[in-house]
């Protein structure tokens, strides 16, 4: 029997693109059922977060109707399936489909936000992250560099209700994407 992976995607063609192409060539080139689920679009970060809370309640549901998967393979934004593959013995791995950089950033971020005080723009040098060449606060992703708006928590994860990137401790595994497979 072929073994059957799920694919969770948050929504974005940069996110849907990349996880698809890679689910397409787990089930051409190596023999596995895959199965698609995806949630709704939604046009800012912060709403992604609520979007993707509400939309996972059914994921529980989904995957026992799926016959319960060999594993879970998630994108960042869907790291609430966690609990629900971990109450269910369900292995869930990573897929990071933005660059290496963006990833070593966000998952010191938590580290940044604990020693770093006032606004990243206004530090007087650029931002030093272990593995990375020096980041310009200015080239900065508005979510990752302004601590007052809603979507710096989701980035961050400082309070519990944003489990991204801490729960990502919780991966057996991550894939990143070296391939060029994002538009």
């Amino acid at each position: 029997m072929k073994p059957h992976v799920a694919f969770l995607s948050s929504p974005g063609m940069g996110h849907i693109t990349p996880i698809l192409e890679l689910a397409e060539r787990l089930a051409l080139h190596h023999g596995f059922k895959v199965t698609f689920l995806s949630i709704p679009d939604m046009p800012d970060l912060t709403r992604l977060c609520t979007t993707v809370r509400h939309s996972l309640k059914s994921l529980r549901s989904t995957l026992l109707q799926l016959g319960l998967p060999k594993a879970l393979v998630i994108d960042i934004f869907v790291t609430e399936a966690f609990d629900v593959c971990k109450d269910l013995s369900i292995p869930v791995y990573s897929f990071f489909t933005a660059s290496t950089a963006l990833l070593a950033f966000s998952l010191y971020l938590p580290k940044l936000d604990d020693e770093v005080e006032g606004e990243f723009v206004n530090l007087p040098e650029p931002v030093r992250v272990p593995g990375c060449k020096l980041i310009c606060t200015e080239d900065l992703l508005e979510q990752g560099r302004n601590r007052k708006i809603d979507d710096y928590k989701c980035t961050c994860s400082t309070p519990a209700d944003y489990p991204w990137p801490k729960e990502y401790s919780s991966t057996l595994g991550m894939t990143l994407n070296l391939t060029g497979f994002a538009p």
